[in-house]
């Protein structure tokens, strides 16, 4: 599962990151792909949450932001990714979708 789990998280973050370049099409792409191949996963609806609110209000802090809101009501969000061995950094809903990103959006 944890091979998954990275899988689907990988695919949300390059969405951002399209998004954060201004690059919807790749974006909507990626979303797809995780969308046709991990239906049921969290992160697919995280990433459907962040594109809804891209789409919406045109920046990805404000979508980012409704991420985090999304991780808070749904904490396996952050869970999926917190027990990767004690080596690696501990991951937070705050870390799903990072807000300081958005110094990147023109």
């Amino acid at each position: 599962k944890e091979r998954e789990d990275l899988i689907a998280f990988s695919r949300f973050r390059l969405t951002l990151t399209y998004l954060l370049i201004q690059d919807l099409s790749n974006a909507e792409a990626m979303a797809q792909a995780l969308q046709d191949e991990q239906p049921d996963h969290v992160y697919n609806q995280a990433t459907q949450v962040l594109l809804d609110y891209y789409g919406k209000q045109g920046t990805v802090s404000a979508a980012c932001q409704a991420v985090t809101e999304f991780a808070q009501e749904h904490p396996e969000t952050a869970e999926t990714l917190a027990n990767f061995g004690y080596v690696n950094p501990t991951f937070t809903v705050d870390d799903v979708c990072p807000g300081e990103l958005s110094i990147w959006e023109p």
